[in-house]
């Protein structure tokens, strides 16, 4: 039986916490609800979005890797099978209620059929980021174009990974050092997104993830030392860092995945704890995929406006009716993949 490892759940919900908090801020400073303050996530070397964002893909390769590190092989089916039902059916049916709630059914004048594509691939928020006139419904957001390529390409990283892992993972460093300096003067245009939204650095992320499927055992006290130590500079320095911001997010992530590596005994222990972050990692994905669209929904709606003339009652609701829906949605993905299973089965009796 796969061993559970318990800190990549906790990690997991307080980053996403941490990511909503951010996306709730932003949208009611740009709604005018709260007055503008970056200082309220974010200082000279800290973005918490841009970090709780590469620790998710980290997460995403760890995760992925230690499903497979008793395997020498992949079976491709059922894996991208899986992928399709855990990941793609919750996407599609949220995209399809987004489309409902915006457009109320009727498709705007200037919808163009081929960028339907898009959305069915989960790459229209992505191409969005990249100035691409896409058919933008805010389903999971441009995160979701990543993820799915990077579940794409998965197999062959696990193979490169497998055979030459350290090779690999140089080849991956050096292709990131690049294109980090790249940005740092001022070259970072040609990528048409901003370095922390960049696929090529967020794969680097997924990798160091898988890398560290096959070596968090080897952590030793130093390098949790060395995690606080890199954190509280992160956090209490004045004056940002003479270094590409690239390096200051991906410090931050490692620093604070390491951090919460070391301290797996400890999650070992509190099974009550780990047994409400277990809980609520069971449906973050489906809440992620809802939140943003929640939030801007509750902050634009002259009804809601009404219902909620505080800014904390309107938090509050959005933080609810996110945690809500994505429940619902956890469930009705359930439903329909049930529903898919029983019509192929009786498809195949019918045949026979």
């Amino acid at each position: 039986m796969r061993e559970n490892i318990r800190f990549m759940n906790v990690l997991r919900i307080l980053c996403f916490g941490a990511i909503m908090y951010y996306h709730i801020l932003i949208e009611a400073q740009m709604a005018g609800r709260l007055p503008y303050d970056p200082s309220l996530y974010s200082n000279s070397n800290v973005h918490v979005a841009s970090t709780g964002v590469a620790i998710f893909f980290m997460l995403s390769g760890m995760g992925l890797m230690h499903s497979f590190e008793k395997s020498d092989r992949i079976d491709l089916k059922k894996y991208y099978r899986k992928r399709v039902v855990r990941i793609m059916i919750p996407y599609w049916i949220v995209s399809v209620i987004f489309f409902v709630v915006l457009f109320k059914c009727a498709v705007p004048d200037w919808f163009e059929p081929w960028k339907i594509i898009a959305n069915v691939f989960a790459q229209d928020g992505y191409l969005f980021t990249l100035g691409a006139g896409t058919f933008y419904l805010g389903a999971g957001e441009w995160f979701m174009g990543p993820l799915v390529i990077m579940y794409l390409i998965f197999p062959l990283l696990f193979y490169a990974m497998r055979k030459k892992p350290k090779l690999t993972m140089r080849v991956a460093l050096a292709i990131y050092i690049i294109i980090a300096f790249l940005y740092n003067t001022g070259h970072g245009g040609m990528f048409l997104t901003a370095v922390h939204t960049n696929l090529i650095m967020k794969v680097f992320d997924f990798m160091v993830g898988m890398y560290m499927a096959m070596n968090w055992k080897k952590l030793q006290k130093q390098h949790f030392l060395m995690s606080i130590i890199v954190m509280l500079l992160m956090v209490l320095l004045p004056v940002r860092l003479p270094v590409p911001e690239a390096f200051l997010i991906s410090a931050n992530a490692l620093a604070i995945f390491i951090f919460f590596a070391w301290l797996e005994p400890v999650f070992n222990r509190s099974q009550v704890v780990y047994g409400i972050f277990d809980m609520c990692c069971r449906y973050s994905y489906e809440v992620y995929l809802v939140h943003h669209g929640v939030i801007t929904l509750l902050l634009g709606s002259d009804l809601a406006g009404r219902l909620f003339p505080a800014t904390g009652a309107v938090i509050v609701a959005q933080i609810v009716l996110s945690v809500v829906s994505g429940v619902i949605l956890y469930y009705l993905s359930y439903t329909v993949n049930n529903l898919t299973k029983s019509v192929k089965q009786l498809s195949k009796r019918r045949a026979s």
